[in-house]
């Protein structure tokens, strides 16, 4: 019986994660068409209810060994070496995208380490380093040449401005000439387009950021049960939506705002909860 303790297997984080990915998929499952139904106290009543059948299979477990899994990955590849990487955010944007995409993992075709490994970390990861540094990752200028073109044009991408004249010759600014583009336009016309500038916003932010966004605001889920069903606290949760709106403000940028703020589209988005 002694020798059978000191000779037994360990079980590995690769082991135990495999273990709870199985237990907890068919209530990640349940949760999704449980959200699909239009918000009522019954449907916040059965979220309730799953959140504490998810917490009896091994949910807080899981949570623990993906953020631990998070921290080693930025351990390994320095990720502190850049101080504007928030190692807290990225914790938080891999549980968001693992517990929404937990629903289609495939226990039978890979374990759930390859799967998290090769769809999830990797991504969120390389998604958080390219908002610090559009170039990383991909193959920098080998001559000097080379890198002096790309620091110059880095420059000017940073220098532009609306408020520039469009030439040296002429007192029109850039935005002076997007206005005069939608003088003549027709009001359906320009509903359109800032709803298209709006979606394309959306579409530029990380995948976690739009599953976090779709949660609140499509989805209608209370904050705290984001939070429970992602083992951190709502406080967490509402830092990081309002990292997502800065993110979302900077990617539509000020002409939005002086263009679109009448539009029927802007009054219904600020009316949302």
């Amino acid at each position: 019986m002694l020798i059978d303790l000191f000779t037994a297997k360990r079980e590995t984080t690769s082991d135990a994660l495999q273990k709870l990915a199985i237990s907890l998929q068919p209530l990640f499952q349940e949760r999704e068409r449980v959200l699909g139904e239009a918000p009522s106290p019954t449907r916040d009543q059965r979220l309730q209810d799953l959140g504490r059948r998810m917490r009896l299979a091994g949910l807080e477990r899981f949570h623990q060994l993906i953020e631990r899994v998070c921290r080693s990955h930025c351990a390994k590849y320095d990720a502190s070496r850049t101080s504007r990487f928030e190692v807290e955010d990225f914790v938080i944007e891999v549980l968001t995208l693992t517990c929404a995409q937990l629903p289609t993992f495939d226990p039978k075709t890979a374990r759930f380490s390859t799967w998290f490994s090769a769809c999830i970390l990797p991504r969120i990861y390389s998604e958080m380093q390219r908002r610090i540094n559009p170039s990383w990752g991909r193959p920098q200028p080998k001559t000097q040449e080379g890198q002096w073109a790309r620091q110059e044009v880095m420059n000017i991408v940073r220098n532009v401005s609306l408020d520039q004249p469009t030439s040296t010759d002429s007192t029109q600014t850039y935005a002076d000439r997007v206005a005069d583009q939608h003088s003549s336009s027709e009001m359906q016309i320009l509903e359109e387009q800032c709803r298209a500038y709006f979606l394309q916003a959306i579409a530029q932010l990380s995948e976690a950021e739009q599953v976090l966004f779709r949660r609140v605001y499509v989805l209608q889920e209370p904050q705290k049960e984001i939070a429970q069903a992602l083992g951190v606290t709502p406080a967490a949760i509402s830092q990081r939506l309002k990292k997502t709106y800065q993110r979302l403000a900077e990617l539509l940028g000020m002409t939005f705002e002086a263009e679109c703020a009448e539009t029927q589209f802007c009054e219904a988005l600020r009316k949302l909860p």
